[in-house]
């Protein structure tokens, strides 16, 4: 059924592309579209005159704002004057052909798109002649209006009249339509003729040859030029003129519902197959709210009219289905029956469209606004699917799993397992901080694998990031989307999505259906701590689904100011958190006297690091776009087969290369946390890596601070290096303040090398082996001295402090 659904919500958002194509604001996102004004709408049902709609009724005064609309957007904007109107403008048709051709073919693509949704969506199918005679204004001969505005809500209406001669009786039917829909109608209807569709006899009154039109069409194209248009000469009634259709028959509209529903759900669903399929999931899920009685007759029926037109009805000006709609009008009380019918057909139609995932606006964005309302079957059977969802999660072996998704000899690292736990658990929320490199990917690829029938959100920052986990989802066999603003979205088991389209109106309206279906399992926000993400809290708290948060870069001190703009209690919050350094990356920092020396030191890091490493990749972070153009420039980058990659920070969010061998940064990061982000690019394959800065003399420094360039305390201490590199990470990142040095088992900072090795040694390396067994014994006992020599240290401060603090104590007693 989702697939069902996710069909109709496709077209419902390619109708609105195309929308805003043909009003030529296709550059503008839909809710800078302007408003319609729903609960605001009136119409007048009694009203018969020719031509008269609701959009016609003098109440409705924002109706005028869009009297030549698409001609003002036309002359606004250059290019599309040049894309439509020739350079003489005299001429009975001032606009060029091909502009007109491909105009009309967009038109007609709406219109199939909001022929089908109006047919599947409104509830009961209509038999196809009786959908495509509906108009939306009230016409000669008798010819009422089918449209009507009803308390904020769109109604199209029937007329079920087989056998009414022998019968005489006739069955009205109103088929109320959600908002997301008939904003084709009240926007983007057919001025030039009164029917949405025109039948077959309808547009013969008004079918005109094109071949001299065709003809003439390349000879005008060579015409054609540019030039500053005026509004004198043209009009919208003269530019629609020039816009036709071919005829709408039943056939025509089995072929679209059958195109379509293979394009998004791989089978044919003719109008004959979409009326079965309706009735049975009536039966099923919505307590058999198609009636019986008002499918009477319909069991028979062939896709083709079935009804042949009478010389009478023919002479009249319309068939014989729409005499039958003429003299049936006059049989019912008022206009198409009673309220109290009327308003059976408007909560069954609500019903159906809660079940497709539709009429969240006309319910204010929210999905229950009436707290009593009795909860259908298919709700019920949804939240039951949910919760046997979880239960099954619950029960899996996620180290089996884990195996068959990335490899058989893969195993949990560092804090990977408890996490994932927690998730399996559906604890919420989940903050989870674990190093670059650290595999955070598995708290959200994992739980999707293991329960594939449900939607996982990833906010991730960056586009290059969305691509790269979309890939790695792809590799690992779970089906992934990336949201697209302006295109068709379905669910899949992940879908990708950035904070900017997280917090927009359409992306909030596809939650709201995820969650009416109990599809969301939970939102997962990766790079949390990045200023992008500051506004996708409130997406969270509105969802109430778990969520789970991942960063490389949440500091202890910093915790609160999150928690604070994700709207997190952190009483409630689990947090997971590892050690930010790498015990594979060697970190180093190299002070030279200037500019210049700088770029020569850079060059010589980066063609050692090259031929230490043949295979390696080497990444070079700047600051400044400008200083990394330069730098690209002196390294040469395409001569050194691509291995050198020079970027500024963005490239540090998540972008997984594993064979990095290399990271420099050219002058000092502003703040740690951003260089313990783009230094952990190294070595992600587990080998061993360098990360270097190369600054000039007194670069991150207190005293050289100026405006905008602002060191925090944390990288100020790290370049200092008065202590091992890694204790201040550990200290600043992490909180953790056990660490004396570079431990067993990693790669030594340039600190702890030089104060154990000196300049003799090449690299320190501890525990590969018997070879290695005096080295490591010296690196032991000098560790072991260090830590005690730092013990003492702190407390003797503190010794001195709090004799400081009794002797100040005792000097304000005696003053006092």
């Amino acid at each position: 059924m989702s697939q069902l659904a996710d069909m109709l919500h496709g077209l419902v958002g390619e109708a609105k592309a195309q929308m805003g194509q043909l009003l030529m604001v296709e550059d503008i996102e839909v809710d800078q579209w302007p408003a319609i004004p729903w609960t605001k709408i009136e119409d007048d049902y009694s009203e018969d005159r020719i031509g008269y709609s609701f959009l016609k009724d003098e109440r409705n005064g924002w109706v005028s704002q869009g009297t030549g609309w698409v001609m003002q957007q036309m002359i606004r904007q250059p290019a599309k004057q040049a894309e439509w109107l020739c350079s003489d403008r005299t001429s009975a048709n001032p606009f060029k052909p091909g502009a007109v051709r491909r105009y009309e073919q967009l038109f007609e693509a709406f219109r199939e798109r909001l022929l089908m949704v109006m047919h599947m969506v409104g509830g009961q199918p209509a038999r196809a002649p009786e959908i495509i005679g509906i108009r939306h204004s009230n016409t000669a001969n008798g010819g009422l209006r089918n449209i009507f505005a009803h308390q904020g809500m769109m109604c199209f209406v029937t007329m079920y009249h087989k056998n009414y001669q022998s019968s005489e009786q006739v069955k009205v039917i109103h088929r109320y339509l959600p908002r997301e829909v008939v904003e084709g109608i009240v926007t983007g209807g057919d001025q030039v003729s009164a029917f949405l569709w025109d039948d077959e006899v309808v547009r013969n009154e008004r079918a005109k040859e094109r071949d001299e039109e065709e003809g003439d069409e390349a000879e005008n194209e060579r015409g054609e030029g540019g030039g500053e248009a005026s509004e004198e000469g043209i009009n919208e009634e003269g530019f629609q003129q020039w816009i036709r259709a071919r005829k709408w028959t039943s056939d025509r509209m089995r072929r679209i519902m059958q195109q379509h529903s293979a394009r998004f759900v791989g089978c044919n669903i003719g109008v004959s197959a979409w009326r079965q399929i309706a009735v049975g999931i009536s039966n099923r899920y919505l307590n058999k709210a198609f009636k019986a009685s008002e499918r009477e007759g319909f069991e028979d029926e062939e896709d083709e009219d079935g009804v042949e037109d009478s010389i009478w009805d023919l002479q009249a000006g319309h068939g014989t289905h729409v005499a039958g709609m003429v003299y049936a009008r006059e049989l019912e009380q008022g206009v198409y029956g009673t309220a109290a019918r009327r308003d059976q057909f408007r909560a069954v139609s609500r019903q159906w469209h809660r079940f497709l995932g539709f009429g969240a606006e006309d319910a204010n964005g929210h999905w229950q606004t009436q707290a009593k309302r009795k909860k259908s079957v298919f709700e019920g059977m949804r939240e039951e699917a949910r919760f046997r969802r979880f239960a099954r999660l619950q029960q899996v072996d996620i180290e089996g799993q884990l195996r068959q998704m990335m490899g058989k000899d893969v195993r949990f690292r560092g804090i990977q397992k408890q996490v994932m736990q927690a998730i399996v658990r559906c604890e919420s929320p989940i903050v989870q901080v674990t190093g670059t490199g650290g595999g955070k990917s598995v708290s959200f690829m994992l739980p999707a694998y293991c329960s594939p029938e449900g939607v996982t959100i990833v906010v991730v920052p960056l586009v290059a990031l969305w691509e790269d986990l979309h890939r790695r989802c792809r590799e690992s066999g779970i089906e992934s989307r990336i949201w697209h603003s302006q295109e068709a979205n379905r669910a899949a088991t992940i879908i990708f999505v950035t904070p900017e389209s997280a917090v927009t109106k359409g992306f909030r309206l596809f939650v709201n259906r995820l969650q009416g279906r109990q599809q969301l399992d939970r939102i997962v926000v990766d790079e949390c701590y990045t200023p992008q993400m500051r506004e996708v809290g409130s997406v969270i708290q509105e969802s109430g689904v778990p969520a789970v948060f991942l960063t490389a870069t949440l500091a202890p001190q910093d915790e609160g100011e999150f928690y604070r703009r994700m709207g997190l209690a952190a009483g409630r919050v689990r947090m997971f958190r590892a050690r930010t350094t790498r015990g594979n990356i060697r970190y180093r920092v190299i002070t030279v006297d200037d500019v210049e020396a700088r770029e020569a030191a850079i060059q010589d890091v980066v063609m050692a690091g090259l031929r230490q490493d043949e295979k390696g990749k080497v990444i070079v972070y700047s600051g400044l776009v400008e200083q990394a153009e330069q730098l690209g420039a002196l390294l040469s980058c395409p001569l050194n087969e691509k291995r050198v990659i020079v970027a500024t920070n963005a490239l540090g969010l998540g972008i997984d290369i594993p064979d990095v061998r290399l990271v420099v940064h050219a002058g000092v990061p502003r703040r740690l946390r951003d260089y313990a982000q783009e230094s952990g690019r190294g070595g992600r394959d587990g080998l061993e890596s360098e990360a270097v800065v190369v600054r000039v003399v007194g670069e991150g420094e207190r005293k050289e601070e100026k405006e905008n360039q602002v060191y925090d305390e944390g990288i100020q201490e790290f370049v200092a290096g008065l202590v091992c590199r890694r204790v201040v990470l550990d200290r600043v990142m992490d909180g953790w303040n056990e660490r004396v040095g570079c431990e067993e088992g990693e790669v030594a900072c340039d600190i702890c090398k030089e104060q154990v090795g000196g300049e003799a040694e090449d690299e320190l390396r501890v525990g590969e082996g018997e070879s290695a067994g005096e080295e490591v014994e010296v690196t032991r006992l000098y560790l072991q001295g260090r830590a005690g020599a730092m013990r003492e240290e702190e407390a003797r401060r503190t010794k001195v402090m709090r004799e400081a603090e009794e002797v100040e104590d005792f000097r304000q007693m005696m003053v006092s």
